[in-house]
């Protein structure tokens, strides 16, 4: 019976796990190579790599391992991660093709070594149900002939869920994108059902003929970072949307040549800048809304144009000029101010009023420590102007710091200073380890000197002349104790040599008598050999 239950028991525990097995997260990644296709299930935990030969990948049979991939799909981590090494993919349509489920919401490519994507008559890049961020040292070269550079694809938009749900996030990327419509075709630049596209640093540039760049059905665009946009775009804008859409820009620079509009929103969208400078040139700046300049105008020069080609410029004035539905104007002068440290490093090189700013000091010469910092040019407040690591707020013109060094000697101190501590001549203002100059008032260690009040043996100090025996008792027990100690050395030797191993000697106590006369602690110790002759 015991037996009958422990195989149902572990029957249940298998049919329990069954369904955990089977729902391993497993992510799907298709890739277009020219000649053909390969898709790869990498389920969670895995690593798979794809070689690339003669500067394009293609399934050739060839094994491909850590030393000579050039795309790895690595998902040991919480999410996908794609790391492109110098990989070069062409393909009619859909060339990187990436599907996120309930287990994945998100991908990364990591772009180690420059990289490019191509498609001729479809997407060059589409991550399906899924955020998609782009990040690297490499630059990621995107030429789309049909379809979009990189899409946000999400099946379940509908009525019911009308708002999109993925982000598209370059991550202090650089990417090209090359998108060619002249085919009359459909063809975006980046985008599509993105919630939002966000450019957190990075380099991005943008050449487009008759495809809108960065295009949203519905969601937000943020620039932050410092990020650089160049646009170059030919019969359609930039920044375009089917649904409300809202732009904000809090750093960085957006340089524009476009013969359409930079910007193409519906009124009820908003677009904000509190920071950064944008270059535009070419057709409007807007299709749209009025831009906040709320808090821009203070450090930016805003020039209305009355034309396309930019003739009859005027300097923004807010009660002067209506800038309604199609009117032309450009950003052209920013107020993006330049840190320079010397001896040191700075999180922002270039930076707009109101940023915090983090400077950080070399690591000193050998034989120096860091000092202070020093201003050079610029009104600023260090938050610890003697920390080698300290924080301002950028102010609306350049500014200069130097972290300075001193001399410190082997220990680390001050090399002019004659102490350790420079505002202390001295370790201490008392010189002596206590005012009490000496150990204690009373100059011995107690008052009572010996273990008795009695410091001497006894306080007449010269033998008793009426008792001239006493006197004697010394020398007497001396040479009793030398003489037990030769027999006792003889008894010793003799038991060795007779094969004895242990003796016995037996002690007799002192008399009552003998310990009264030992009144001496010198006599004491002498009362044992005393024993030891009456024992003989």
């Amino acid at each position: 019976m015991k037996k009958l239950l422990s195989v149902l028991l572990a029957i249940c525990l298998i049919v329990c796990l069954l369904p955990v097995v089977a729902s391993a997260a497993t992510a799907k990644v298709s890739f277009g190579f020219e000649g053909g296709a390969t898709s790869a299930d990498v389920e969670a935990g895995q690593v798979a790599y794809f070689l690339t030969t003669d500067g394009r990948a293609h399934n050739n049979g060839n094994a491909a391992n850590e030393s000579n991939y050039n795309i790895k799909v690595d998902f040991t981590g919480s999410a996908p991660v794609i790391y492109l090494n110098g990989a070069d993919l062409s393909a009619p349509k859909n060339t990187m093709y990436l599907t996120g489920n309930s287990d994945i919401s998100a991908y990364t490519i990591v772009v180690e070594d420059d990289s490019t994507i191509s498609s001729t008559g479809g997407n060059c890049l589409t991550c399906q149900n899924a955020s998609l961020t782009i990040t690297g040292d490499g630059k990621l070269t995107v030429n789309a002939d049909f379809g979009i550079g990189i899409s946000i694809y999400e099946t379940t938009l509908n009525s019911e869920n009308p708002n999109p749900l993925y982000e598209l996030y370059f991550d202090n990327a650089e990417v090209e994108l090359n998108i060619d419509g002249t085919q009359g075709s459909f063809v975006l630049g980046a985008g599509n059902h993105a919630s939002c596209i966000t450019f957190d640093g990075g380099h991005i540039v943008a050449n487009s003929d008759k495809a809108a760049m960065f295009y949203l059905f519905k969601g937000d665009y943020l620039v932050t970072n410092n990020a650089k946009l160049e646009l170059n775009i030919n019969s359609q804008s930039g920044f375009s949307r089917s649904k409300p859409s809202n732009f904000l820009m809090e750093s960085g620079s957006i340089v524009s040549n476009t013969t359409s509009a930079l910007f193409g929103f519906s009124q009820d969208s908003t677009i904000t800048f509190t920071g950064g400078t944008v270059e535009h040139s070419g057709g409007p700046f807007i299709y749209g809304p009025v831009p906040d300049f709320s808090e821009y105008t203070d450090d930016h020069t805003i020039t209305v144009c009355n034309s396309a080609d930019g003739k009859g410029a005027e300097i923004y004035d807010p009660e002067k000029h209506n800038l309604s539905y199609q009117n032309f104007f450009q950003l052209t002068a920013g107020s993006s101010y330049e840190v320079t440290v010397k001896n040191g490093t700075v999180d922002k090189a270039v930076a707009n009023r109101g940023d915090t700013i983090t400077i950080t000091a070399r690591i000193a010469p050998e034989g120096k420590a860091f000092d202070k910092w020093e201003v050079n040019e610029g009104t600023i407040t260090l938050a610890d102007p003697t920390a080698n690591v300290t924080t301002f707020t950028m102010p609306g013109e350049n500014v200069k710091v130097t972290a300075t060094y001193k001399d410190v000697d082997d220990e680390g101190n001050d090399a002019g200073d004659e102490n350790p501590d420079a505002g202390d001549t001295t370790p201490d203002t008392d010189t002596t380890p206590d005012t009490d100059t000496t150990p204690d008032t009373d100059t011995t260690p107690d008052t009572d000197t010996t273990p008795d009040t009695d410091t001497t043996p006894d306080t007449d100090t010269t033998p008793d002349t009426t008792d001239k025996n006493e006197n004697k008792k010394p020398a007497k027990k001396a040479n009793v104790a030398n003489v037990l100690l030769i027999v006792i050395i003889v008894i010793l030797v003799l038991a060795i040599a007779a094969g004895v191993t242990f003796i016995v000697i037996r002690v007799k106590k002192l008399d009552a008598s003998e310990e009264e006369e030992e009144a001496a602690p010198a006599e004491d110790a002498e009362a044992p050999a005393e024993d030891a002759a009456d024992a003989e």
